[in-house]
């Protein structure tokens, strides 16, 4: 409490005020255990983070950064009320709020006011890039319906794979299984060998990849008829 008490020059005494439950906070709110995180790639905005106390308000900005589709552009949202609460807050969806750019990479500002009007602006996520665009990775070589005495394959990827399976499956249905090698998994034209898959001679495979991007965007290539001998 603090307490008020006054006389004028006449020898009045005012009646005593108080004021009660005053609070002096000076301490910026703070948001930790950020997801996502700085260099993160993602096709779908998915938020969860930390309070170190109550918010009276707070919003989240995304910028596109120099170099991306449109730098400089800006999409803001108010954080809604119930994440103004002190602790932990699990992962909120975004997608339908946030009209971002496929594609695009962002600098993401959280920006949190307490109640004691304590503003903190300073919390950066850094190269965040929003894909929602499926990869392709093109066989160039064994050409479909050629005759082949080798299980090397020549592809593309139109940009960079988070995991990649391949598949040679003959007519059966049996498939033959391997996983893509890390530099396999690189943009641009990648040629695949010595991959321990032992093909059957005098056989036609149908050969599948099943591939993955690195912000989760999932695809499939299949090509038909390779003739091994």
């Amino acid at each position: 409490m603090i307490g008020f008490e006054a006389q004028d020059l006449a020898g009045n005494f005012a009646n005593p005020v108080g004021l009660y439950n005053f609070h002096v906070d000076r301490t910026l709110p703070v948001f930790s255990d950020i997801s996502p995180q700085s260099n993160a790639y993602s096709n779908n905005p998915v938020f969860e983070f930390t309070l170190s106390e109550d918010l009276y308000y707070g919003k989240v900005t995304f910028t596109e950064q120099a170099g991306s589709l449109n730098p400089g552009t800006k999409v803001e949202f108010e954080m809604d009320s119930v994440d103004f609460s002190q602790g932990f807050h699990p992962r909120d969806t975004l997608g339908n709020q946030l009209p971002l750019v496929d594609g695009a990479v962002y600098t993401i500002q959280l920006d949190g006011r307490d109640i004691a009007n304590n503003w903190n602006d300073t919390t950066l996520i850094t190269n965040y890039h929003y894909d929602i665009t499926s990869p392709i990775t093109a066989i160039l070589d064994p050409l479909d319906s050629s005759f082949v005495n080798t299980n090397a394959v020549t592809i593309s990827n139109s940009e960079p794979l988070l995991a990649a399976e391949m598949f040679w499956i003959n007519p059966q249905g049996d498939a033959k299984q391997v996983a893509l090698r890390t530099r396999d998994l690189a943009v641009g034209e990648n040629r695949l060998i010595m991959y321990s898959i032992s093909l059957d001679e005098n056989t036609h495979y149908d050969l599948l990849l099943n591939i993955i991007d690195l912000a989760g965007n999932a695809n499939q290539t299949r090509s038909n008829r390779r003739n091994y001998i």
